[in-house]
């Protein structure tokens, strides 16, 4: 006899909607995500406090790169998922120590991201074309 295969939501916004109207499984995702956040949040701290006696570990940069994403993507999703349950009636909110922490990492990654070209960019590039796409 073989095993029932069960199809998998492509994503989580899919098993988000899976979860619309059945409040008990999503509170059961709510703190699945606030979970998940605050132990990226906790994560992404202690690799700062490492990258001040090793500021060029690219390994612990790529993390704290890679933990910013997730964090900002699940705090969409949970967004997402508190304005579900409101509608559902559930008395639900996003916990302040997850609205003013992803904030914070939501300036650095736009900090981030903010061009900043030196004048030797600048010169080394006068003169060439480029590539657009």
């Amino acid at each position: 006899m073989e095993p029932i295969s069960i199809p998998k939501p492509e994503n989580k916004d899919a098993a988000l909607s899976q979860h619309s109207g059945n409040l008990m499984l999503m509170e059961a995702r709510y703190q699945e995500l606030v979970s998940s956040i605050r132990a990226l949040i906790r994560s992404n701290k202690e690799l700062n406090d490492a990258l001040v006696d090793t500021p060029n570990d690219t390994d612990f940069l790529e993390a704290v790169s890679e933990n910013r994403g997730v964090i900002l993507k699940q705090r969409t999703m949970l967004l997402k998922l508190v304005l579900d349950m409101r509608r559902q009636g559930a008395d639900m909110d996003v916990p302040e120590d997850i609205v003013r922490e992803s904030n914070e990492i939501q300036k650095e990654v736009i900090a981030a991201s903010s061009p900043v070209v030196s004048q030797e960019a600048v010169d080394a590039t006068s003169g060439e074309e480029g590539i657009y796409l």
